[in-house]
């Protein structure tokens, strides 16, 4: 990938599966070039392989402070500006709230929403400094706002992606800077322990949840990609 001051990077976490491959190759398509970043390297190089010129692999875990002050440093020093990130990355495990230990919920909020905040703040500051244009979008869940049973970790990690979107809207507004949040349902992602079995047990499971949507049908990563860009 070849750096130009004319060429539009975007900067998506998580951007090895699911929202965050659908959401990549969605900009891929519009002209952009993406840095994918994600802590499975064989599936950012996948990716990339697909795409060779319009692709920069990146393996970050985004829960480890280290890591992501190595990325930006890295990205920063390759690539001119980066006019969109997109917070996708992030883990769930859905467990009662009295079998959920410290460990569980420090894990859901590292990733979850610490991750982001790490990205997002560095990035900021450059943007800023530069006077460039940014849109940040991070991607929460309908459980941020409706939670329900069995997801309190998630679910509050969630939530707090949301208040902050929206602090961060009000103190980035002076500076032309868009931060917006999408909130999607039930998406069939590897993210859900049905996802890709054909066992009864997983096939009887998706049929009751896309019977529970008003569309009749879980959404599907592109629908999210799509209301990104």
């Amino acid at each position: 990938m070849v750096p130009s001051p004319e060429t539009r990077y975007a900067l998506i976490t998580g951007a090895g599966s699911g929202i965050g491959l659908a959401t990549a190759e969605h900009f891929i398509k519009n002209n952009w070039k993406v840095i994918a970043v994600g802590r499975t390297q064989s599936k950012l190089e996948e990716l990339r392989s697909k795409f060779p010129d319009q692709v920069m692999a990146v393996q970050c875990d985004i829960a480890n402070a280290s890591d992501v002050s190595k990325l930006l440093s890295k990205i920063t020093s390759l690539v001119p500006q980066i006019k969109a990130l997109v917070n996708n990355a992030g883990i769930w495990k859905r467990l009662s709230f009295l079998e959920t230990d410290d460990a569980i919920w420090r894990e859901q909020f590292e990733t979850n929403i610490l991750g982001s905040v790490r990205i997002t703040r560095d990035l900021l500051k450059l943007s800023i400094a530069q006077k460039s244009a940014l849109s940040v979008v991070n991607i929460s869940s309908t459980l941020g706002v409706r939670p329900v049973a069995e997801t309190a970790a998630y679910s509050a990690s969630k939530a707090a992606m949301v208040s902050w979107t929206q602090t961060l809207a009000l103190e980035m507004a002076k500076y032309k800077i868009r931060v917006n949040c999408i909130c999607p349902g039930i998406i069939d992602t590897p993210i859900h322990h049905f996802h890709g079995d054909s066992s009864p047990e997983s096939t009887a499971l998706r049929a009751s949840l896309q019977n529970a949507q008003p569309l009749g049908r879980m959404g599907k990563p592109e629908d999210v990609a799509s209301g990104v860009f």
